[in-house]
């Protein structure tokens, strides 16, 4: 009985940890974006009973303009992944509340039928993120390179120079490019450090991954 009990306070201390570690990531990955933190109580007042944990504001140039939610759905589920009936329920809301971009965090993921509803929904946007995806910020690690989104004057001379098609390709599922939030089309500079003064930029197309 007593190591049962141990056991489960050390499980119910290690998700808290792993819940702030999500907190600390996404806040730091949205303002890495250009947005800021609004107070969610202030915002929506039905923001707890629809598991809405974070609220952003800010524009992104390729995903949307205005506010954007964070769904922590880790308790309540019906099943271990994140059920269509769960993701109906958000995009209820976000429709109630006219909010068009949100990021859910699970620790399962999304079945497969709520995957290929939501490739469905025209009208907002949805990224999807595992608590395991967000316990370390990325950027902070000692293998990161330094990515960036080249201006569109830097991308017609890369283009002129290169070619589209010999440029190499980088997909939407790389961990960068999601913490970023580029998509499909979105030419990066990576910076590379070969030991010298400066480093040198290569440069990467984004593209869908393909399974």
């Amino acid at each position: 009985m007593l190591v049962h009990m141990a056991w489960r306070a050390r499980l119910v201390i290690t998700r808290g940890m792993a819940l702030q570690n999500v907190v600390t990531v996404v806040g730091q990955m949205m303002a890495d974006r250009g947005y800021e933190a609004i107070s969610v109580k202030d915002a929506y007042k039905d923001a707890a009973a629809a598991r809405v944990q974070m609220a952003f504001r800010g524009v992104h140039p390729d995903l949307s303009a205005g506010i954007v939610v964070v769904f922590m759905l880790l308790e309540g589920l019906k099943t271990e992944q994140v059920s269509v009936k769960d993701m109906r329920a958000c995009k209820d809301w976000m429709q109630d509340n006219a909010v068009a971009h949100a990021i859910v965090v699970s620790r399962a993921g999304l079945n497969h039928y709520t995957s290929r509803e939501i490739k469905s929904w025209r009208d907002c946007v949805i990224e999807t993120f595992l608590t395991s995806e967000l316990q370390v910020n990325i950027t902070h690690s000692c293998y990161y390179l330094p990515h960036r989104k080249v201006t569109q004057a830097e991308r017609d001379a890369i283009v002129a120079r290169y070619g589209l098609d010999n440029l190499w390709l980088i997909h939407t599922d790389d961990p960068v490019v999601r913490y970023f939030g580029w998509v499909a089309g979105a030419l990066l500079a990576i910076k590379c450090d070969y030991g010298g003064h400066e480093g040198l930029e290569s440069f990467r197309l984004v593209t869908v991954a393909t399974k």
